[in-house]
Order: structure tokens, then C-alpha cells, then sequence
């Protein structure tokens, strides 16, 4: 067969297909909807007929509500009696509307038949009576000059009225009833409609598309047989490492020149060693899970630690593939090295987190562990203490020595921090000329006891007269505990305003800092 004619065929199959399954798509999405729209209206039908039923018993449960406090003589019992009655008759009452106009509160819609609204009219007479009653039977109960003879009326009203309302409801529940399964009937018919539809268009399919479609593929698959010798040629030229492994024993049976240079072994030396020579078992386990049914013999994409003949230690993108070869069960396992590609994330990552100058956490990184400990502050795990710190005369160093100066201050400064912070506190640089230090499970006489380690080693390096400029800073400290601000905002407001107010410094005793 001609390449031209081969095309030819192939377009037609592919409109046709094409056709075929817009077709059974478009059936499935309509069936799909009827179906959500089925199980949505038995959903809103079944809230709907049991919220119907409830305004059953809440009618009568305010009858005996009505009666019991009507003849009982224990004034307390009475008044939680008429509490009781309060809430059923605005229960009854919101009820009674969500049924006829909706209610998002109660998943009502309020969709309802001309006929049901005029079951509900017709039943409103009733109603109205009992609502109107038991309101004026709870007013005259609660008012302080008793009125028996008002009140027995009342409850006459309610007596008599409330039998007719509930023949009513009786009548509404079961038109909702009859309504909701008549809906049922019609999607019903209207699904075998659909399936029909279905069936018909796949026996087309079958006539017009896959017959000629397997004589297409029959050709295609002698041509396949024919060419195995240069399918194994890309198999052994392809750009990635490949490897054929045996199901049962995991002995490679194959693999191609890029898989040998990933492994360091050759070729002939390769052949028989054990996949699990190179990968431990944790990572083989994609080889077990491709056997499962459930994933159609495919594993994609999952990375996998790899060490070679040399000792060294690759991560690789594995991929693996269930298949059959000359007759027997074989895993097509393909092999990609990501090393290279996850030392960079790695170093991005870091550099995500922390202060390219400093190497301390970056001020994004350091608000969110700093958040973190708040959170734990505030459940009273421990205290949590932060010290605000500003870095003194930095902008004088910039300004007369340069910020090749300014920026050795600041990573002096940070070097001297991170040496005097306890294990699990956290220090970040929050400006460029600020620092903060999140001191967790410290109080603020102990924060003090660092920041005076602090300060003497500021002292040592100004000692030195390395620079023509003196290290100092100052600083503020607040604790969570003592104030419980509402935010993290405010906690730090209130470091930094302490550090304005009280002055503290730390560095250089000639200068007069503390």
C-alpha cells in the first residue's frame, strides 16, 4: 500500500472515528447530566417529603405542648414547656415557608407544582388558624394577669384546626410522592433513549470504522514483524537508558548502550546481573506495582536512587512498562538522570529560604517560622520571646567606607548572632539593616543573658581594630506571653517600639553603648 493511500485511509478512519466518538461523547454527557440532575432532584425530593413530614409532628407536637402546659399546675415545668413551644412554632413556621417560596438554609427550593401550591393554599386555612392560636396561647400563658377562659379558647382553636392541617399535609406528602417518582419514570425513559442511541452509533462504529480499521492494523502489524531488526536498533541507539528485565527474577535481559555507561557495566557483563544490583527495593517495588491490574502495567515517571558499579549514587527518573517479549512476561524499564537537575532545585530551594549575604533565613522564611511559634505560644506550649534588632551606624559605614564595608558589618554582625542563639531558635534578617531573633521557650531575663553574650563578642571583634568603624547595634525585646498581642504584626510593633524607648544597645563601651 502507497504512503499517499495509506493517508488517505487513515483520514477517513479518523473522521470517522472522530464523528463516533463525538456522538457517544455528546450521550454520555447528556446521560451524565440527567443522572446529577436525577440524583439532585431525589435529593432536594427527599429533604423536601421529610421536611413535609416534620411539619406533621411539629403540629402536633405543638397540640401537646398546648395541652400539657394547659393542664399542668408546676409553674416551672411550664415555662420550659412554653420555651419548647416557642421554638417548635418557629420552627413549624420557617418551615412552612422554605416548603412554599425555598430556603437555602433548609436545601429547599421552593420549586414547587401549581398543583402542590394549591394544596398548600387550600391547607393555609388551617394552618394560619393553629399558627395564629398557639402565638396568642404563648403571649397569654406568659402574661402576668392569667386569662384561663382566653386561653382554653385557644386551645379549642388548635385542637380543632390541627386534625384538618395534618389531613392536608397527609395529602401534600403524598402529591410530593407522586411528583418525585413521575420525575424518576421520565428520566428513566429518557436514559433508554440514550442507550439505544449508544448501542446504534457503536454498531456503526463497528461497520465503518474498526472492520476497516483491523484490516488497516493486520497490514500495519506485518509490517511491524518485518522491521523488529530496526526497532531493536532504536531500542539500542535511543538517547535515554533502557533496560529489558525479566517478571519473575528481575535479571536484565537487555539493554541498550545508555543504560550500560548508567550502570558502568558492559554490555555481555550485564547480562543476567539483577536489576536489584542497582536499585534497592523500595524503588523496585514500581516493577511490582506495574504487575497490578489496577495501574494497566504502567509506572511513569517516579524517581528512583540508583548506584552503579562504581559505588557512585545517580537519581533517576524510572518509567516502567509491562509488556511481553518473544513470549515472556518483561519489564521495559527507561532511565533518565535528574541528578544534576536535583542538586539545582536543591540550591534554588535553599535559595528560596535564605539571605543570599548573611546565609540567614530570608525575612519570608523567618515570618513563617516566626508565625509558627505564635501559634505554639498561644496554645501555652512555652514562652517565645523575640528580640528586634537594628544595626548601628550602618548607613555612616556605607556612606564613608563603602558598602564593601557596610556588608562585611552585616555578615559580622549575623556570624556573631547565629554563634549565640541557642539550638532550635531561629534568626532572620528582616530588613537591611534590621534583625530578628525568635528566642523560642526563653523568657525576657534570659533573652537578656544572650544578648549579653552578644555583646561581648561585638566587643572582641571591636577589640581587634580591624576596621576603621566599631560593630553596635540596638535592640528591643518583647515576650508573647507577658502581652498576647492579637497578631504577629503588633508582636513585632512592640519589639521595635521597645527598642525605640528603652534605647538598649550592644558593641562598642568607649562609644557609651550598654
Amino acid at each position: 500500500m502507497s504512503r499517499s493511500t495509506t493517508h488517505t485511509v487513515v483520514k477517513k478512519l479518523r473522521k470517522r472515528y472522530l464523528l463516533a466518538l463525538t456522538i457517544i461523547g455528546c450521550i454520555v454527557i447528556g446521560s451524565q447530566i440527567l443522572i446529577q440532575f436525577a440524583i439532585q432532584g431525589n435529593i432536594d425530593d427527599s429533604r423536601i417529603i421529610n421536611l413535609a413530614g416534620r411539619q406533621r409532628m411539629l403540629s402536633q407536637k405543638i397540640s401537646k405542648i398546648v395541652l400539657e402546659i394547659d393542664r399542668s399546675r408546676d409553674e416551672m415545668l411550664v415555662q420550659t414547656q412554653l420555651g419548647e413551644l416557642d421554638k417548635a412554632i418557629a420552627l413549624w413556621k420557617k418551615t412552612n415557608e422554605g416548603l412554599l417560596k425555598g430556603d437555602v438554609s433548609l436545601d429547599l427550593p421552593g420549586n414547587n407544582s401549581d398543583r402542590i401550591i394549591n394544596m398548600f393554599e387550600g391547607n393555609s386555612v388551617y394552618y394560619e388558624a393553629v399558627l395564629k392560636a398557639a402565638n396568642a396561647f404563648s403571649q397569654i400563658s406568659k402574661s402576668q394577669v392569667f386569662d384561663r377562659e382566653a386561653r382554653e379558647k385557644e386551645v379549642e382553636i388548635i385542637l380543632q384546626n390541627e386534625p384538618l392541617f395534618l389531613k392536608g399535609m397527609d395529602d401534600i406528602v403524598f402529591q410530593y410522592d407522586f411528583e418525585a417518582k413521575d420525575k424518576v419514570n421520565h428520566i428513566s425513559k429518557t436514559e433508554w433513549i440514550l442507550m439505544i442511541m449508544a448501542i446504534a452509533t457503536l454498531l456503526v462504529e463497528v461497520r465503518f470504522i474498526f472492520m476497516p480499521a483491523e484490516k488497516h492494523i493486520q497490514g500495519a502489524l506485518s509490517d511491524l514483524l518485518d522491521s523488529e531488526d530496526n526497532v531493536r536498533k532504536l531500542f539500542d541507539i535511543a538517547p535515554s537508558a533502557m533496560l529489558l528485565i525479566d517478571a519473575t527474577d528481575y535479571t536484565i535481559i537487555r539493554l541498550n548502550v545508555m543504560a550500560c555507561e548508567v550502570i558502568g557495566v558492559p554490555f555481555n557483563k550485564a547480562i543476567e546481573r539483577r536489576f536489584y544490583d542497582f536499585v534497592s527495593g523500595e524503588y523496585l517495588d514500581a516493577l511490582k506495582i506495574a504487575n497490578e491490574e489496577r495501574f494497566y502495567g504502567e509506572v511513569s515517571q517516579i524517581e528512583a536512587m540508583l548506584r552503579n558499579e562504581n559505588g557512585e549514587s545517580l537519581i533517576m527518573l524510572m518509567s516502567v512498562t509491562r509488556m511481553t517479549y518473544h513470549n515472556q512476561a518483561i519489564f521495559l524499564v527507561g532511565l533518565a538522570d535528574i541528578t544534576d537537575r536535583k542538586k539545582h532545585e536543591n540550591v534554588l530551594r535553599e535559595l528560596a529560604t535564605t539571605d543570599e549575604m548573611t546565609n540567614l533565613l530570608n525575612r519570608r522564611m523567618g515570618l513563617l517560622m516566626l508565625s509558627k511559634e505564635i501559634e505554639k505560644a498561644h496554645r501555652e506550649i512555652y514562652d517565645l520571646t523575640v528580640c528586634f534588632i537594628d544595626l548601628d551606624g550602618l548607613k555612616k559605614v556605607n556612606d564613608h567606607y563603602g558598602h564593601s564595608e557596610g556588608d562585611w558589618f552585616i555578615k559580622q554582625v549575623a556570624e556573631v548572632l547565629l554563634n549565640n542563639v541557642r539550638l532550635g531558635d531561629v534568626v532572620f534578617r528582616y530588613g537591611g539593616d534590621e534583625m530578628i531573633l525568635v528566642l523560642s521557650n526563653c523568657t525576657e531575663e534570659e533573652a537578656e543573658i544572650i544578648m549579653m553574650r552578644i555583646n561581648l563578642d561585638l566587643q572582641r571583634i571591636n577589640k581587634r581594630k580591624e576596621k576603621p568603624f566599631e560593630l553596635a547595634l540596638s535592640y528591643g525585646i518583647a515576650d508573647y506571653n507577658k502581652h498576647k498581642p492579637d497578631n504577629l504584626d503588633l508582636f513585632l510593633a512592640m519589639a521595635d517600639e521597645k527598642m525605640g524607648a528603652s534605647l538598649y544597645r550592644v558593641g562598642s563601651p568607649e562609644k557609651g553603648y550598654i
